[in-house]
């Protein structure tokens, strides 16, 4: 998967032009609808859920992307089922950079 960076991180890892870096998200910065799609299309993925918890106006899905397992936080309008694959996308204006070396965040 390729995702456009936004400008907003460009500075901050212009320094690891090159190098292989973590990027990280948490489970509610990922989404199965509305404007984040609209917003950022290379961060659409297909979503293979394992198991989806109804935790009343809310689900946790827990799945992978490319065998990467993986949490997500979603609205129950989207009436998830295990053993599905669902379109997510990520909110890139939410996600966290780390140093693979340092395991450091990158500020």
């Amino acid at each position: 998967m390729k995702i456009d960076i936004p400008l907003m991180y460009h500075e901050k890892l212009s320094s690891y032009q090159g190098k292989e870096i973590i990027m990280g998200i948490r489970p509610e910065d990922l989404h199965g609808e509305g404007i984040v799609a609209d917003t950022y299309p290379s961060a659409n993925f297909d979503f293979e859920i394992e198991v989806a918890e109804l935790l009343g106006h809310e689900y946790i899905l827990h799945g992978s992307l490319n065998g990467q397992k993986m949490c997500a936080k979603v609205n129950s309008r989207l009436e998830p089922e295990a053993h599905t694959t669902i379109k997510l996308t990520m909110d890139l204006s939410k996600v966290h950079f780390f140093d693979l070396e340092t395991e450091n965040r990158i500020d």
